[in-house]
């Protein structure tokens, strides 16, 4: 360790680049959003899917079992994409 003449500390082991929090900082921001957009379908399924067997004028009759098996065909989707991102890296 060494120390300046100012007292500080300039040790090369306890420094931290600006570059390297930049990049740190928008590798968590990317990430971050990442985590929000992909969960974001689920939830707005969940939210819009009673409405729409509440009332039919919207998109047509849809039934429950219908229902059932497009919220079944998205989470199959959501496995699908982490086995496919967890063999990629």
């Amino acid at each position: 360790m060494n120390i300046s003449p100012h007292g500080k500390n300039t040790s090369p082991h306890r420094q931290i680049s600006r570059q390297h929090r930049t990049t740190l900082r928008r590798l968590i921001a990317i990430t971050t959003l990442t985590l929000v957009f992909d969960g974001y379908d689920l939830v707005v399924y969940g939210t819009v899917v009673p409405q729409f067997l509440r009332d039919p004028s919207q998109i047509g009759h849809l039934s429950v079992a219908q229902a059932g098996a497009l919220g079944s065909y998205a989470l199959m989707g959501v496995m699908v994409g982490a086995l496919s991102a967890g063999a990629v890296g």
